[in-house]
């Protein structure tokens, strides 16, 4: 199995901690398909050793991926898809949004609900962004559906958003 994080967060039962498919591969690799299957059957595989998944195998994912410090798109430059900011050529809108892109590849093992909060890899947040998106988590956790949150190492943005989770929640 391909190296990745997943971890489950303290703050809920249903809230995990992981980074973007393919990180292993590294900051300037295309990621195949096949990658993606692999990670998406890895999280299935986590998630039923952690919780029942009703509720259709549901999945709330809080995707951070946005851009690279150089403009790089983190979806459409490495995926066979596109994030919802991404359509900014007509190569790039023939690709499915990431939402669409996960549940093709998933193929009924899981359901993503993708909410996405676009950020910049290695820049601070926007202020007040962090409290938004722990808003989001905190209402997506009452579903009782898994809910993970990631950017793509899953440490900086995330660990951000996690740590305002944690204050708000306090």
């Amino acid at each position: 199995m391909e190296p990745w994080l997943f971890e489950r967060v303290e703050l809920a039962d249903n809230l995990y901690r992981v980074s973007r498919p393919g990180r292993s591969l590294g900051s300037k690799a295309l990621v195949p398909d096949e990658v993606v299957r692999r990670w998406v059957n890895g999280v299935a595989d986590q998630l039923e050793n952690n919780v029942p998944l009703a509720k259709g195998r549901n999945v709330h994912y809080v995707c951070l991926l946005g851009w690279k410090a150089d403009g790089k798109r983190e979806i459409a430059d490495f995926y066979n898809a596109r994030g919802p900011q991404d359509g900014d050529d007509p190569e790039t809108l023939r690709k499915p949004l990431w939402q669409a892109f996960l549940n093709a590849v998933a193929q009924g093992r899981l359901v993503f609900e993708v909410h996405h909060f676009a950020s910049t890899d290695h820049e601070a947040l926007p202020t007040g962004y962090s409290e938004k998106v722990s808003r989001e988590i905190f209402r997506l956790a009452k579903t009782g559906c898994p809910v993970l949150v990631g950017c793509s190492a899953a440490c900086m943005r995330t660990g951000e958003v996690l740590d305002t989770l944690e204050r708000m929640s306090e």
